[in-house]
C-alpha cells in the first residue's frame, strides 16, 4: 500500500510541509498556535511552513477576527494540482523544443566533450539507424550496403518513409552491387546525391554514416552486427571532408 508521506515527498513536500499538512487534515480549519502545538513546531516556524504550503496549493486561509486560520485542501483536489502541474510541464517542453536552435548557437562545438558508445546487435543498429532518421543536420553516408534482412527491412520499412517527410540533405556513396540498385530505385528521391563504386576498386566492408557532430560506423552483416557513435565535431568535420573527396574522385559514378 502506497506511503502517504512518501506520496507527498514526490509532490515536493517536506517532513515538516507533510506533517502540517496531514494534521490540518485531521484537526480541520485552525490557528497557526494549534497547528504548532499538534506537530510541535515553533509558531515561527509553523507561518513559514504554512506560507509554502499556500504557494504550493496545499494550504489555504482565511481570517476571522482578526485571526489567520490555516485549513488543508481536500485530497480530491490533489489531481487538479497534478493536471495543472502536468500542463505546465507540457508548456515547458513544447517551449523547449521551441529553443533548441537558440541553445544549440549557444553551445560551442569547441567545448563539448567527446563521447563515444557502442551498440549490438539489430536492435542496437536500429537505434542508430533512428538517430539518422531524428537528425536535423545534413548526413553523408559511405556504405558497403551489406545488410542483416531486419536491418534492411528496418530501412525500407521505417527510414525511407521517414526521410520522406525530412528537409535536411543527404547525399551517399555505395559499393555497386545488385542489392545497392534495386534499393536506389526505392530510395532515390530522399537523396540529393548518390554515387556507386566498383565493388573491384573500393569493397567497403561497412557503413559510415557522418552528420552534425557525430559519426556512426556499422557493420551490419549477418556475421557481425556491431555499431559505434562518436561524437567529436573534429572528428566529423573531418570525415565529412573525406566524403566530399571521395565524392570528386574519377572512381566514383554519378547515379542519374
Amino acid at each position: 500500500m502506497p506511503d502517504i508521506k512518501t506520496f507527498l515527498k514526490k509532490l515536493e513536500l517536506n517532513d515538516k510541509e507533510s506533517n502540517i499538512y496531514m494534521a490540518l487534515l485531521e484537526i480541520g480549519s485552525q490557528a497557526a498556535s494549534i497547528v504548532a502545538k499538534r506537530v510541535k513546531i515553533p509558531r515561527s516556524s509553523v507561518f513559514f511552513h504554512l506560507e509554502n504550503l499556500i504557494k504550493k496549493g496545499f494550504v489555504k486561509k482565511d481570517i476571522r477576527a482578526n485571526i489567520q486560520y490555516f485549513s488543508a485542501v481536500e485530497p480530491s483536489t490533489l489531481e487538479r494540482l497534478l493536471e495543472r502541474k502536468k500542463s505546465k510541464i507540457d508548456n515547458h517542453i513544447e517551449e523547449l523544443n521551441q529553443l533548441m536552435p537558440n541553445f544549440k548557437t549557444l553551445n560551442s562545438p569547441f567545448l563539448s566533450g567527446s563521447k563515444v558508445t557502442y551498440f549490438e546487435g539489430v536492435e542496437g543498429l536500429c537505434k542508430m539507424i533512428d538517430m539518422v532518421i531524428s537528425t536535423t543536420d545534413d548526413i553523408y553516408f559511405i556504405s558497403a550496403h551489406v545488410f542483416h534482412p531486419e536491418i534492411k527491412q528496418y530501412i525500407r520499412d521505417v527510414y525511407v518513409p521517414a526521410r520522406r517527410r525530412g528537409k535536411n540533405k543527404a547525399e551517399m556513396i555505395l559499393t555497386h552491387y545488385d542489392d545497392s540498385e534495386d534499393y536506389v530505385k526505392y530510395a532515390k528521391e530522399i537523396y540529393e546525391w548518390i554515387g556507386f563504386v566498383k565493388r573491384e576498386e573500393m569493397n567497403f566492408q561497412s557503413t559510415i554514416i557522418i552528420y552534425g557532430n557525430s559519426i556512426q560506423f556499422l557493420s551490419t552483416k549477418v556475421e557481425d552486427l556491431t555499431g559505434i557513435l562518436i561524437e567529436n565535431p573534429f572528428l566529423a568535420n573531418t570525415m565529412e571532408a573525406v566524403f566530399k573527396l571521395l565524392k570528386d574522385s574519377r572512381k566514383i559514378k554519378q547515379v542519374t
